[in-house]
């Protein structure tokens, strides 16, 4: 009778592979779809905020320019291997020193190289774009006026919650499928008024500061849960809805 031996390595690939695979195939999805949830207008051939929104940490005020969405440029890709030769190139005919390793160097020119190349001219454009990207690290590239620096940011959201502040109102656009704050019910359209004890102001700077307070309390606390009052679209009461908070202190990008 032969031995048997199990060797590893096959499984080991398969699942690796499996698992690529289901991460590759992730995609952000929201109720409504981001694509038409994120207000956008039209204004001199570009494509602005009409609200201000939050998006990961970041407060993005309504007139901003939306530039790009793009994948996060890797070590890996043609492109950043090309800008990668170029800048060794360039040092070497140089006598400057670079502020960057070739790596960061390489991300940064591709990063800038998107961002200033492409400048969305119709909202049509924008929200087929956004539609169409099949992956969840996607950046938003964005200038808040012509004279400000160009910057990024990932497109996550508190808990799940995509929300948009106007007319000092703190309102939710979209909820992310499978989000903490799906589950907790929340759907677009609640207008936030409470946040723990604390009554909001309709303003996301007073909001972070008091989620983070908030947050702190909840996670002592034995439900974990953090407590809003959410006045629903065309209701006149307000009513509790709550999210739970995860373990971690680093489980979302706000705590950072």
């Amino acid at each position: 009778m032969k031995n048997f031996f199990f060797h590893p390595q096959p499984f080991l690939l398969l699942l690796f592979l499996k698992l690529l695979s289901f991460i590759e195939a992730q995609t952000i999805e929201t109720d409504p779809l981001l694509a038409t949830a994120i207000p956008m207008e039209e204004k001199g051939n570009c494509v602005l905020l009409s609200q201000t929104i939050l998006i990961n940490k970041e407060i993005l005020p309504a007139g901003t320019t939306l530039r790009v969405l793009y994948v996060k440029p890797q070590i890996g890709d043609n492109e950043v291997r090309n800008e990668i030769i170029k800048k060794q190139q360039e040092n070497a005919y140089s006598r400057l020193p670079t502020k960057y390793t070739k790596e960061e160097s390489a991300l940064v020119l591709a990063s800038k190289k998107i961002a200033l190349e492409t400048r969305w001219s119709t909202t049509q454009l924008f929200k087929l774009k956004l539609a169409n990207q099949n992956t969840t690290d996607l950046r938003l590239v964005y200038q808040e006026n012509p004279e400000s620096e160009i910057r990024e940011v990932p497109l996550n959201f508190l808990h799940g919650l995509f929300l948009g502040e106007k007319s000092g109102k703190i309102t939710v656009l979209a909820v992310e499928r499978g989000s903490p704050a799906a589950y907790g019910k929340f759907i677009k359209g609640d207008l936030l008024t409470q946040i723990g004890t604390q009554k909001l102001d309709g303003t996301f700077v007073q909001l972070l500061k008091l989620y983070h307070e908030e947050k702190t309390k909840a996670e002592t606390s034995s439900s974990r849960e953090l407590l809003f009052q959410v006045l629903p679209e065309n209701q006149e009461s307000p009513i509790p809805k709550s999210i739970k908070v995860a373990l971690s202190l680093k489980s979302n990008l706000l705590d950072y």
